[in-house]
């Protein structure tokens, strides 16, 4: 997968070489075509540049048998890059949310999962992610992120077929439950949020030890986390070009923000599908559990065994068990039972 995305690095190199481009090369590569992205166009496709193929090729977003439209749209002061699949008949659509520090290339398998089960798709990589616009990693309010997936979805129900469902993975999933608790009608036929972020791990600590850190720093390497039990998956996210290497301790404080705002939200009524790992070590999923089970009393859980944070992209069995569930969600077949997967 890699080999000729590293190729095109070494094309649009400043210095070609034949040896294989070092990993700041093939960074600035992709950072080369955050800036020369076209707005999304969606009269347009098939037309993407060798660059943009690469990049296809490289997260395995590629998908020629169905309409592909890639580019960016803008919502406040950000511009994001965003994707949008159209099979013919599709079934549905289903709008796929990333988390903190990842972006739409980390979910290419779970996006050609959903295709290959006549799903339209549309995803975006959120401010300061990917391909999109902002300091790295950072966010000023989790309001940005609101505001930003308010534009998006009024994108998608002009251009994609409904009905729609939403699958969001952890911060991902902390913009769809603001928007499911601040919203009257959220017109979503199905919600499955994948470990689900509320408070982090070692929320306590965190929250005592951040605003004397943050006094005299901004931001502090990344710690790469054995987050799955896939250790090729974790091998490409170290050598990732679209990884940010640096974590903003500003980030932190909007979700503390975030998390004094949601307290004071109403419950939802509305179904939602929650599936979480008991190995998750990235966020506080206990309390998360017992927060969103308070806020969607109408909600199910369904219980990952040894399952990490970055579900949708475990070891094989793992991530099997998360994708029969998002399956059986998509199919309506789930019958309110809480049940844990083993």
């Amino acid at each position: 997968m890699l080999s000729s995305s590293l190729l095109w690095a070494a094309e649009t190199s400043e210095q070609q070489t034949k040896e294989a481009p070092s990993r700041a090369s093939v960074t600035d590569a992709f950072a080369m075509l955050r800036e020369d992205l076209p707005p999304l166009d969606f009269e347009r496709t098939g037309d993407h540049s060798s660059a943009v193929a690469a990049y296809f090729d490289f997260y395995g977003l590629d998908a020629a048998q169905h309409e592909h439209f890639f580019g960016t749209f803008r919502s406040g002061q950000h511009v994001l890059a965003a994707h949008a699949y159209r099979p013919e008949a599709a079934r549905a659509t289903v709008l796929v949310m990333h988390g903190f520090l990842d972006h739409t290339g980390t979910l290419g398998s779970t996006i050609q999962h959903l295709l290959a089960q006549g799903f339209a798709v549309a995803a975006f990589d959120q401010p300061g992610h990917g391909l999109s616009s902002g300091p790295r990693a950072d966010i000023g309010d989790f309001a940005d992120y609101a505001r930003v997936f308010e534009d998006f979805l009024r994108l998608c129900r002009a251009h994609m077929s409904p009905p729609y469902h939403v699958l969001a993975h952890s911060t991902g999933a902390a913009i769809v439950i603001n928007h499911l608790l601040s919203q009257r009608d959220d017109k979503f036929e199905q919600v499955m949020l994948i470990a689900p972020l509320v408070r982090s791990a070692h929320w306590e600590l965190s929250t005592a030890v951040s605003p004397v850190v943050d006094t005299f720093v901004d931001q502090v390497p990344r710690i790469f986390r054995d987050n799955s039990s896939d250790e090729a998956f974790l091998e490409f996210v170290r050598q990732d070009p679209l990884q940010a290497r640096q974590t903003s301790l500003n980030w932190f404080s909007a979700l503390v923000d975030w998390n004094q705002r949601i307290q004071r939200y109403p419950t939802s009524e509305r179904a939602i599908v929650i599936v979480q790992g008991d190995a998750d070590s990235v966020v506080d999923w206990e309390y998360n559990l017992k927060f969103l089970e308070v806020k969607f009393p109408n909600g199910w859980v369904e219980i990952i065994v040894g399952g990490g944070h970055q579900l949708l992209n475990e070891a094989p069995t793992l991530r099997a068990q998360v994708l029969e569930i998002v399956d059986t969600a998509l199919d309506s077949r789930f019958n309110h039972n809480r049940r844990t997967i083993r």
